[in-house]
């Protein structure tokens, strides 16, 4: 049965996920502890936060710990924002952070009744509208009932469609960071693996990230998207800034489309990051020397310098 097949394929996928011998063999014992960020407490937050501020790029001034009981606040409940991550006695030394948004891409192939859709921006009277599919009214032609907008009396049109761009819910991947001291381990996989693993499932199956180093998740099994323009909702959003957008998957979810563009609905989130980064402002290196990097340095949102690693480990 389909169901059967299913359920084999999806704990298949998660087998995947497990280290090799030779992974499991240099790693120590790992518990990668998920919670919902609303369960946290100020202090856990604070130890979460005090490793990425110490893994990346920060400007001054910014305080990522106030930054994150801010959206415990107000945001974390609606985006089922969830943070990863493992402890050694009272220091978090790995951790991740994942939440769910819906995006939009061009997917003919995958219309069908009762999928969720946006109206493309070629058409002139309902353009970035959202609706739901009601039936297939030609080959090439959907019925689609709009959201009811305030005021407004229901609208049920026929769409072509190339105009339509098929809702995907997607499990984002941020903020992935190790502490130096315990880099050679294998934590980054570690708590990237156990992300995946406690929060994809039949109604989420797959993950959406960017990064700069995709050599590292595609040892998880993570694929490379094809190039394609990033949409979003407003010019003064936060952009992604890596060029590599990468994408990991159960067997069970839809083919990704090839080409198009891909609407976010919000800002990019933050990079997952799975390197050591060297942060030079002024004269100060982190013990490293420019021989060890590769190209020339990229320049954060934040205004911070930074050179990748050439085979860093986390």
């Amino acid at each position: 049965p389909r169901a059967a097949w299913d359920a084999r394929a999806i704990q298949e996928s998660f087998a995947s996920l497990r280290p090799s011998r030779c992974q499991a063999s240099r790693m120590a014992e790992v518990a990668v502890q998920t919670k919902p960020t609303i369960a946290l407490d100020d202090a856990t937050l604070g130890r979460i936060a005090a490793l990425w501020t110490a893994a990346f790029p920060t400007a001054e001034g910014r305080d990522r710990c106030a930054e994150a009981i801010e959206r415990r606040a107000t945001t974390a409940a609606t985006d089922e924002e969830q943070l990863h991550y493992v402890e050694d006695g009272e220091e978090v030394v790995a951790a991740a952070r994942t939440f769910v948004r819906c995006v939009n891409v061009a997917d003919k192939q995958n219309l069908r009744e009762g999928r969720r859709v946006k109206i493309g921006a070629r058409h002139a009277q309902h353009a970035g509208r959202a609706g739901t599919i009601l039936k297939r009214a030609a080959a090439d032609d959907w019925v689609i009932h709009l959201d009811r907008l305030d005021g407004q009396a229901d609208v049920i049109a026929t769409f072509f469609m190339g105009d339509l761009l098929l809702e995907r819910r997607v499990l984002c991947l941020a903020h992935v960071a190790t502490s130096p001291s315990v880099r050679g381990r294998g934590l980054g996989a570690a708590v990237v693996r156990g992300a995946f693993s406690a929060r994809l499932c039949e109604s989420l199956p797959e993950a959406l990230f960017c990064t700069g180093v995709p050599g590292f998740y595609e040892k998880l099994d993570c694929a490379t998207l094809a190039p394609c323009d990033v949409v979003y909702p407003s010019d003064d959003l936060k952009k992604f800034v890596d060029p590599a957008l990468m994408r990991f998957s159960l067997p069970t979810a839809p083919a990704w489309p090839a080409g198009g563009a891909l609407h976010v609905n919000g800002a990019g989130w933050e990079l997952a990051f799975s390197i050591s980064i060297c942060i030079h402002t002024q004269v100060r290196w982190c013990g490293c020397s420019e021989s060890r990097f590769r190209g020339p340095p990229r320049l954060f949102p934040d205004g911070v310098r930074a050179w990748r690693s050439v085979g860093a480990s986390v």
